[in-house]
Parts: C-alpha cells; sequence; structure tokens
C-alpha cells in the first residue's frame, strides 16, 4: 500500500536474524465500532496490540516514524519511504487516522492478496480482510510450511490476473509489500504460515515474533521485490 522512492535498486540477499527477547509491550484487542483501520495488515496489527493508539485515529506522524524504527526496526531510509506516503493524509497537526490510507488508488491498490477489490467509483477501498483469499494465498505454499519470495509472486500473479491493471508504481508496491513480509515476519527468504496467518488473517503480530537484530533497510526491500516482479513474470510467461 506504499509508494517508495526507488533510486536504490541493489539485490543483496538478505537471512533475517531476530533478538531472542523483545521488550515491545502487546495486548492484542480487534478493533471495535468506530475504530479506524487501513488497507495495511502491518499497521492495523501495531493498532490491534496496542503499540500505536487503538482507535487508529489521530495518529502524530512522527509516533509513526518513531514505530516503524523502534518497534519493527526498519532502517531510516526505508521508514522515510513508507511515512513519506503516509505524510500526503496528514492534517494540520501532523497526525493521520489509519482508514485515510484506503482512499483508492493512492496508496490503497485493487489486486490485494488479502482483501476485496474496491467498488467501482468508490473513494475508499475495503479494509475487512477476505479470510477466503488469504486461505488462497497459503494454498500456494510450495513446502507447505512457509510462503518464498516465488510462492508470493504466483499469489501476486493471480490477483492481478482478475483486477484491473495497476498503475506502475502501485504495481511494484505490492511487490514491495510481499517484500516486507518476508523481512518483517519472515526471514528474508521465506515467511512462516502461521506468521502469515496472523498477520494479514488476524492483524495482529505473530505468535513468539521479535524484531530483527538488525534494521530493515529500503535497499534490502526493494532488492527483495524485484525478485518477486522476475518470479512474476516468469508466471505470467507460462
Amino acid at each position: 500500500m506504499f509508494v517508495f522512492s526507488l533510486a536504490v535498486l541493489s539485490l543483496g540477499s538478505l537471512v533475517v536474524s531476530r533478538s531472542v527477547a523483545s521488550d515491545i509491550r502487546r495486548s492484542f484487542v480487534p478493533p471495535g465500532p468506530g475504530d479506524s483501520r487501513s488497507p495495511c495488515p502491518l499497521l492495523n496489527a501495531l493498532a490491534n496490540e496496542n503499540i500505536m493508539p487503538h482507535t487508529g485515529q489521530n495518529i502524530p506522524i512522527a509516533l509513526l516514524n518513531q514505530t516503524m524504527r523502534e518497534v519493527l526496526n526498519l532502517g531510516a531510509d526505508l521508514t522515510d519511504a513508507l511515512v513519506g506516503g503516509a505524510q500526503q493524509f496528514a492534517d494540520d497537526n501532523g497526525t493521520i487516522n489509519l482508514h485515510d490510507l484506503a482512499t483508492h488508488n493512492v496508496l490503497e491498490h485493487d489486486a490485494s492478496l488479502v482483501h476485496d477489490d474496491a467498488a467501482p467509483g468508490a473513494v475508499y477501498a475495503p479494509t475487512d480482510t477476505n479470510k477466503a483469499k488469504v486461505a488462497a494465498v497459503s494454498g500456494l505454499s510450495t513446502d507447505g510450511v512457509g510462503l518464498t519470495a516465488r510462492d508470493l509472486a504466483h499469489a501476486r500473479v493471480i490477483a492481478e490476473e482478475t483486477s484491473l491493471p495497476l498503475p506502475d508504481n502501485l504495481a511494484f508496491a505490492a511487490n514491495v509489500e510481499a517484500a516486507l513480509a518476508l523481512t518483517v515476519i519472515g526471514d528474508g527468504t521465506t515467511v512462516d504460515l502461521a506468521a502469515f496467518g496472523d498477520l494479514f488473517g488476524e492483524n495482529k503480530l505473530p505468535e513468539g515474533w521479535v524484531k530483527p537484530t538488525e534494521p530493515i533497510t529500503l535497499d534490502v526491500v526493494v532488492g527483495i521485490a524485484s525478485q518477486v516482479a522476475a518470479a512474476k513474470e516468469e508466471f505470467e510467461s507460462i
């Protein structure tokens, strides 16, 4: 759901290592009536876990930036790219509501892996999770244990075949979302199916999740997104 500056395109490989303990205080509570949620499972999880305000409303951009860096251990360059996309929705007080990010075809896009497409002419896209889509993506796991970049590329091809064509910038942003899943809750090459189900199906941080020991950089995420894009081309040529 994010639009990135793509100045760095190194394809370095990565295996994400994680701390053995976490000092993050988590308290998962599903959203209630009136709570604001986005199309982004990760942002929703941060609100549902009460790491960010549970209402999802009036979230300072500065807090979003701090959370990305300190809780998720995203590098400064990656954080700037992500938060920069959300900045355009900030009000005069420098705050956003998560549902603002559901504005169709700005950062949000059709062909989501786990959400339905926006209705024709709709200003906002759906933010409720389509559990059937979550199960369908999980079913594409090659080994029945986790999802690789290639598995997620397969899922993206299937999703895009049944939706209107995405603008080029949003098409690559969709690949970046897959890369974020592989790095934030995976080991850089694979995301466990249970972890995928927790985040994308339930909008909560996976059981036992701890942040990576090293910051996740824009360089690494764009590199993995490029691998997803290349795998998509292979599937599309079959």
